[in-house]
């Protein structure tokens, strides 16, 4: 890889040297961290787990699987035109849009939370980027 004018690379490959010292985490109450944990356990649900969720009920439209109202197409001349079945269809669609959004609003809270709990430190990489580099 040829030089960049005015920096000394000759590679593309950074170097990157570290503190003596360690980075000190931030001191966070050990009783806090038990009790967040504790409350995370009691409200998850595991997928596989067959106490949690039936698998063998097969899916179907023969419910509503979110309100009429939730639907895009509700009070439009189009909706009216769909039978019963398409109708459930499109529900069971937008139910699973909606559970698809709450995931990516989870991921996005506890991405930045780390980041709020990960220190910042210039010298060191795996450090999180400073917040205007966030999303990039």
């Amino acid at each position: 890889m040829p030089k960049r004018s005015g920096s000394g690379a000759t590679s593309a490959y950074q170097t990157w040297t570290y503190p003596e010292k360690p980075m000190n985490p931030p001191s966070i109450d050990p009783v806090l961290i038990d009790k967040l944990n504790e409350s995370s356990a009691r409200r998850r649900y595991y997928p596989y787990d067959p106490e949690q969720i039936d698998w063998s009920v097969p899916i179907n439209d023969h419910w509503w699987y979110a309100p009429q109202q939730a639907i895009p197409f509700y009070g439009t001349k189009l909706y009216d035109d769909f039978d019963e079945p398409t109708r459930r269809f499109l529900s069971r669609c937008r139910a699973a849009s909606l559970a698809q959004s709450g995931i990516l609003i989870e991921q996005t809270l506890t991405r930045g939370f780390t980041q709020l709990l990960t220190p910042y430190d210039a010298r060191w990489p795996c450090s999180r980027k400073p917040a205007t580099a966030m999303h990039a």
